[in-house]
């Protein structure tokens, strides 16, 4: 047993932590904000519009499919995706039940009318979602440890067409939006500012941390023994 090397996925499990919560607290302000579902939800929502499923069910169908896609593509699924599919939404329930972040009017005020006096704090709170997403997912990300089901297909389609962070993520987002619009999706404009500006956050980040998501050789459940034992070494693998 390496003693070295368990040290090391400790740590890097302790960074992918971080990133999680860092990405929890970003959904709450975003999901406080009340200006919107993201573009992936509006796409689960217009799910729910032609199959008798709730919204919970259409977003693991559709993470589902996403893996499904991912895996197809030939792309590695790390031990974090199954702890990235459970944990953010763990923590994001805690995160509300605390009640430590506000809830934002939106864009009306109190007679349901445009209000700007409401609107800018929405869209504040917003903002920082958006930036604060960025950065946890470039954190959790640069762990080495596997991206989530939406994460991992943008770094297929990174691979496939060269792209950077920026382009694709954004991509996808909009691609999700306008699919979840034409079957029914509730879509407001938060939405719109979260699938423009989530990847330019990222891009920001990743450029800030010096992070390339395609460097990054995941350990999967099966590399597992052998990291702990040695026979595999974690920088040779997980390179940020």
């Amino acid at each position: 047993m390496d003693y070295g090397q368990i040290k090391q996925l400790f740590q890097r499990l302790g960074r992918l932590m971080v990133g999680f919560l860092i990405m929890a607290f970003a959904l709450v302000f975003q999901f406080q904000a009340r200006l919107g579902y993201g573009a992936w939800t509006v796409f689960d929502h217009g799910l729910t519009q032609h199959l008798p499923i709730t919204i919970g069910t259409a977003s693991i169908l559709s993470a589902a499919g996403v893996v499904l896609v991912g895996v197809l593509a030939g792309e590695k699924i790390g031990v974090g995706m199954p702890l990235n599919m459970v944990t953010v939404g763990l923590m994001m329930d805690a995160i509300l039940a605390l009640n430590i972040i506000p809830t934002m009017p939106g864009l009306n005020g109190p007679d349901g009318s445009f209000s700007l006096a409401a609107a800018l704090p929405s869209l504040a709170m917003l903002l920082v979602g958006i930036v604060l997403l960025g950065f946890g997912a470039c954190i959790y990300m640069s762990a080495g440890l596997g991206a989530g089901p939406r994460d991992t297909l943008m770094v297929v389609m990174m691979r496939w067409t060269g792209k950077d962070i920026a382009f694709c993520k954004g991509t996808l987002e909009l691609g999700a939006l306008f699919v979840g619009y034409l079957l029914g999706g509730s879509v407001g404009v938060g939405t719109l500012l979260v699938a423009v500006l989530g990847g330019p956050a990222m891009q920001f980040f990743g450029r800030l941390l010096n992070f390339d998501p395609k460097a990054i050789k995941p350990i999967t459940m099966d590399m597992l023994p052998g990291v702990v034992r040695g026979h595999i070494r974690i920088d040779a693998l997980s390179r940020t």
